[in-house]
């Protein structure tokens, strides 16, 4: 293991991970989707008509470039 490195030099802005938002965005999507199926209410067709994609957690990604200051600490595996 004395070569385990990351293949993409990519991480978050705020350094979370969405995951956990994505999950529950998924939940929430399909119990909605579960409840409405009997009733005459409309069925969302996508996740984004059930929660704001902006209040997720993590602020986007961006490229790590060799030039930056802590790219070998963040190419390391943790």
């Amino acid at each position: 293991m004395s070569r385990s490195r990351k293949r993409t030099p990519v991480t978050t802005n705020a350094g979370r991970s969405q995951k956990q938002s994505k999950q529950q965005c998924n939940r929430r999507f399909r119990r909605i989707v579960h409840q409405r199926i009997g009733a005459d209410y409309n069925i969302p067709n996508h996740v984004r008509e059930v929660r704001d994609v902006w209040s997720m957690q993590g602020d986007g990604k961006y490229r790590w470039t060799p030039d930056m200051e802590q790219y070998e600490k963040m190419m390391r595996k943790k």
